[in-house]
């Protein structure tokens, strides 16, 4: 990234030794203009993988549980009171610098002395909890030099390796870094893809429209909608039927009328990549009273109509519900409209109207009885954030996803003494595929 950034062929390897007699024309082109400057425009993922792998808090942090605002957790959906429009944002937003100050708090940066590194060696533990710190922690304090009880080691550039990399270091003696939990707020560690000069913070990362809507608010609204028709038996099945028989037959119902709705929308719409529900069954619509539905990403997609044509077939037989719950499924099918009809860049008069969309479904939902989870809050900042971002349909790791699992299955069978090669050649055949199927190969992995 930072030779992508100057625009010169890198002058180190990427694990900043430099190269040797053996690194062939990588060593030879060194510090050469390349032919185009590269920088990091999008980091793509779902918000757990950014809080798992980025070093960032999680929804349940009670003072910082969003990376992109300011909000606390009891006024994580307090949007009601407060302007949500394209040039407002119901709670402060945070930035780079927020960032940078959170890790700064953190970070004790020491000068090793030959006589400091050897009693740090002697205080540090490696901290195999749970909760842990997953790495070497001091057992006691060194004052003379700031650093505290189970401030924990830290890598960097200078040691990657905080195990037998930290214990080799030799003169000349250089600067470590060590991480204090106990001042952590808006970082669990540095992120050392973030880089202020290279334009790369939290701004680069994306809320992912196919986590946070296919695979969240959409099937929260949907498996809602699903148990609020079965508990009101808007099919009118008899009343002496059993719990559990009534629920079986109704989804059986459902499962039916979907397929006669897929028929319809295929007649259509004949050149529609439909995904369908492959089955449906109870046990995936979650409990009645704490629903969970489990569909693929693109199930859902085709699925969400038909749920919101469910809920205006039955509305009357809905109760006080009914309307907020048919005005919230109707919203999100706008949603969709508006954003497949955009190009990659979203007309200003189409930014408004998904404001006013996103701030009618999150009110109608919660009058609905929709559960409201950390996701609902993030759907404000992905339509926040189309201005600057583009239209989430060009971001959303739809592919990503399917190419996670298959390189998921090889990385699990290939030997490390070839992963690396055995991933890039599986990868490189997957792309050969999708490109031009008939000229590639049929390509199988073997633990060689």
């Amino acid at each position: 990234m930072e030779a992508g950034g100057r625009g010169v062929n890198p002058e180190r390897k990427h694990d900043r030794e430099p190269w040797g007699e053996g690194d062939g024309p990588r060593a030879e082109k060194a510090g050469q203009p390349l032919a185009v400057r590269c920088c990091i425009l999008q980091i793509r993922g779902d918000w757990l993988e950014y809080a798992k792998s980025m070093g960032l808090p999680t929804w349940s942090s009670v003072f910082f549980p969003c990376m992109f605002c300011k909000v606390v957790k009891e006024n994580l959906y307090a949007f009601k009171d407060k302007p949500f429009d394209p040039l407002h944002f119901p709670f402060e937003l945070t930035n780079h610098h927020d960032y940078e100050r959170a890790v700064q708090a953190c970070e004790i940066h020491v000068q090793l002395t030959e006589d400091l590194h050897a009693q740090l060696q002697r205080a540090l533990r490696f901290d195999k909890a749970k909760q842990g710190a997953r790495g070497r922690r001091l057992t006691r304090a060194f004052p003379e030099v700031g650093l505290m009880i189970n401030d924990s080691l830290e890598p960097s550039t200078v040691v990657r390796d905080v195990g037998a990399g930290f214990d080799l270091l030799t003169d000349p003696w250089p600067i470590v870094t060590f991480w204090r939990p106990g001042n952590e707020s808006r970082a669990k560690h540095r992120n050392p893809l973030f880089c202020e000069e290279l334009g790369v913070g939290i701004d680069s990362l994306e809320v992912d429209k196919l986590h946070n809507c296919y695979l969240g608010i959409f099937q929260e609204f949907m498996g809602e909608s699903l148990w609020r028709c079965i508990s009101a038996n808007v099919w009118g099945l008899p009343e002496d039927l059993g719990e559990d028989a009534r629920v079986h037959t109704s989804v059986s119902i459902i499962r039916s009328e979907l397929l006669d709705y897929y028929k319809e929308l295929k007649l259509d719409n004949p050149d529609l990549n439909l995904t369908e529900i492959q089955d449906l069954v109870p046990t995936m619509l979650g409990k009645e009273d704490a629903p969970a539905l489990h569909l693929k990403s693109l199930e859902t997609r085709h699925a969400l109509p038909y749920v919101v044509s469910l809920v205006g077939r039955h509305q009357g037989l809905l109760g006080a519900i009914g309307g907020p719950l048919l005005a919230a499924g109707s919203a999100l099918v706008e949603f969709l409209e508006v954003l497949s009809a955009s190009g990659r860049v979203v007309a200003p008069r189409d930014i408004q109207r998904l404001h006013e969309i996103a701030r009618s479904y999150m009110t109608c939902s919660i009058d609905a009885g929709v559960a409201t989870k950390p996701k609902l809050h993030m759907f404000m900042h992905m339509v926040s954030r189309i201005e600057r971002h583009g239209n989430p349909d060009f971001y959303a790791t739809m592919e990503d996803e399917g190419i996670n699992r298959v390189l998921g299955n090889i990385g699990r069978i290939a030997h490390r003494r070839v992963w690396e090669a055995r991933m890039f050649a599986y990868f490189e055949e997957t792309e050969t595929k999708k490109r031009n199927p008939k000229q590639a190969r049929r390509w199988l992995p073997k633990q060689d």
